[in-house]
């Protein structure tokens, strides 16, 4: 059996105390943004619960009319009605003409965007139609900086392939002979270099090296103890006698000491 739903009116507060909105609502109604709240501090929403959704109807419209509202110059709420619609309703609001001029005029199409049954019909000049033609066909239009040709790290780019989401991809080849869809700003920013391969055999590596005894700037590797982010971690020793985890390799190029230079450092 369901359980009932609790009903109750919430005001939002000014920051000087005084209401600027009643609302009636159960759940987190008090709590959901929407055209007038809710307040950023949720100590400034002042909630009370009532017996049933009646109940909570009569005390909303009976919180505007004491409070009054600003549309229409009798108080200082922002409400645009007098309280008690079951749902509520957009009574009220009015759109200035420019903006319901704005609201029938038919919007273009953006970059990537589907015909909608409410756009059907449209008229789409032939400079825009040949860009979704492009889009659709994985074709470098002008805005895409073509990468077709180019190697970055193991990776030769050798066509355009279908976006990955709304960025542009490519398909490579790898040193390997593997090839990958990579997306472009991936490849240009260097974070990718390779099809997967080149972390395998870095790991690998990392899985196979013995760092006991070795000195990393303050550090002293003592043995291997469990991971760090999926990487491996050695357990090290720094010269005032504390230990540390370290992940390898990544973090042993930028960690030389065990904090115990910095105040307010904790260190195992």
């Amino acid at each position: 059996m369901s359980e009932e739903k609790q009903f109750y009116t919430y005001l939002y507060l000014r920051e000087d105390g005084t209401p600027f909105y009643v609302g009636k609502g159960h759940g987190k109604r008090a709590y959901v943004k929407h055209r007038n709240g809710p307040p950023v501090d949720h100590a400034r929403i002042l909630i009370q619960d009532h017996p049933s959704e009646q109940d909570a109807l009569a005390a909303e419209i009976f919180l505007i009319a004491y409070y009054g509202r600003k549309d229409i110059g009798t108080g200082i709420l922002r409400n645009l009605t007098d309280g008690g619609e079951n749902p509520p309703s957009s009574k009220g609001k009015h759109a200035s003409a420019a903006t319901r001029a704005k609201m029938r005029k038919p919007k273009p199409l953006g970059h990537g965007q589907a015909v909608s049954r409410g756009r059907m019909g449209m008229v789409f000049t032939e400079e825009h139609c040949q860009h979704m033609r492009e889009s659709r066909l994985g074709v470098p239009s002008q805005k895409v900086i073509n990468l077709i040709g180019q190697q970055f790290g193991r990776l030769y780019v050798l066509a355009r392939s279908h976006n990955v989401g709304v960025e542009a991809a490519w398909l490579c080849r790898c040193n390997c002979g593997t090839e990958k869809v990579i997306r472009g700003s991936a490849l240009r920013e260097r974070m990718t270099r390779s099809c997967g391969c080149l972390h395998r055999e870095l790991t690998s590596l990392a899985h196979r090296k013995d760092l006991t005894g070795q000195v990393f700037g303050r550090l002293t590797a003592i043995k291997r103890d469990g991971h760090i982010n999926n990487e491996i971690a050695w357990l090290c020793r720094c010269d005032c006698g504390k230990t540390r985890r370290v992940a390898y390799p990544p973090k042993f190029a930028s960690t030389k000491k065990c904090g115990c230079n910095r105040p307010g450092v904790v260190c195992q």
